[in-house]
């Protein structure tokens, strides 16, 4: 069977009149357990589809109960709660605007149901934390920051808007709580977590998933205030495929790699801060660029922990 970069080709096959399906890999089947029945959590994420464990019934933490939340916070809530792992929460006493909020927040994060109680609210998470592969996670917020850099730069350029950067954002939120979750499994598995490596590759991811936001910060700012700028859409495409190496780096770290993108991204924010500071630069523009360099900093912490994780914590004596 000819391989792909990081996969195989399946062949889609017909199943009845109207149904199509893929076989999955064995290899990944056995390693997770799975038999003919179980049931598995389906996202689509644009052209690619992404297939997760659901989490037993009966398996998990207890369930939760939770009274006096507020409307405003049913967002912020809903995310502790995803990335902190309770399998199932009772939230009592609520009202329609903070059921209505929770339904909202839930449509941000991968495998997340809320339903309608007679005493409130129940929240359920769908998604085993124990049965996630933190580098599909870690790929798709290096795709999101990806794809965010370019909308920025789409912007600048006249071609982008709010709608495509608030989508890339919902985007982001999804991937970055399944890096968060990977996380707290990675600190608190047992019998014993799991290695030093992993949880600072996940770190790095964090940071990854904070310099995609900060860049979508900027691309929010440039569609609202109408800001163009040809001069910075192209410093800004040589930043989007330096964020794309590191964001690459981060899912399979490289000692070489890492030392050059230290200092590509250095470089980076030194270029795009100078650019920000230059007396011909409207201002407009340069609170743009300075949110970006903002970005970079960022960029450049994830590029220093994938450093050690090929340097200190995968040294073998």
């Amino acid at each position: 069977m000819p391989a792909t970069v990081g996969g195989e080709i399946r062949r889609v096959q017909r199943l009845g009149s109207s149904s199509l399906v893929v076989t999955l890999p064995k290899s990944w089947v056995r390693s997770l357990n799975l038999k003919p029945g179980d049931p598995v959590y389906v996202v689509v994420e644009g052209r690619s589809v992404r297939v997760m464990p659901v989490e037993n019934e009966g398996v998990g933490s207890a369930a939760f109960r939770v009274q006096g939340l507020e409307e405003g916070e049913a967002r912020r809530f809903l995310w502790c709660a995803y990335v902190l792992g309770p399998d199932e929460i009772l939230v009592e006493a609520v009202g329609e605007g903070v059921y209505e909020a929770l339904r909202e927040a839930s449509l941000s994060l991968v495998g997340v149901e809320v339903s309608r109680e007679d005493r409130g609210a129940k929240i359920n998470v769908l998604v085993d934390p124990s049965k996630l592969d933190p580098r599909s996670s870690i790929r798709a917020v290096a795709g999101d920051l990806e794809e965010i850099v370019k909308s920025l730069v789409r912007v600048l350029k006249g071609e982008a808007g709010m709608d495509e950067v608030s989508r890339l954002r919902r985007s982001l939120t999804r991937s970055l709580a399944l890096v968060e979750r990977s996380l707290m499994v990675a600190l608190t598995s047992q019998p014993s977590p799991q290695s030093p490596a992993t949880v600072n590759t996940l770190i790095a991811a964090n940071f990854l998933g904070l310099a995609a936001s900060t860049f979508a910060e900027a691309a929010e700012l440039a569609a609202k205030s109408g800001v163009r700028d040809e001069e910075a859409s192209r410093m800004l495409e040589q930043v989007s495929r330096i964020a794309m190496e590191t964001a690459l780096n981060v899912a399979s770290p490289s000692l070489k790699r890492s030392k050059e993108l230290i200092n590509s991204v250095s470089k980076a924010r030194e270029a795009v801060m100078s650019t920000a500071l230059s007396d011909s630069t409207p201002k407009s523009v340069a609170i743009v660029l300075t949110i970006a360099a903002e970005a970079l900093k960022h960029l450049y912490v994830a590029t220093t922990l994938s450093y050690c994780s090929a340097r200190i914590l995968s040294a073998r004596s």
